[in-house]
């Protein structure tokens, strides 16, 4: 398998996290939470929710299982929905 260019790999990171971010604020809608909510259960600040759904924030894994765990989200099943979708 052929190694991405930095730029190739820089863009589909961007596609991940902007993937996820929609998934969050998708699953956080469906909960019917507000993002304060969601902040509150993942003990974060109020404001990153907001940040982070515009897509405007990289996050760790520590706070993406946070907030996994905040919207009874399993990661490695949403992770490998990504997978697919990602190598399109």
């Amino acid at each position: 398998m052929k190694p991405l260019h930095p730029r190739n790999k820089e863009k589909k990171n961007l596609e991940l996290l902007k993937l996820i971010c929609n998934e969050i604020k998708k699953r956080r809608a469906e909960k019917g939470l507000t993002q304060e909510e969601l902040a509150s259960r993942a003990d974060l600040h109020s404001k990153y929710i907001g940040v982070l759904e515009r897509t405007h924030n990289d996050l760790s894994i520590s706070t993406l299982y946070r907030i996994f765990g905040a919207l009874d989200m399993q990661p490695s099943a949403v992770l490998k929905n990504f997978e697919s979708k990602l190598s399109k």
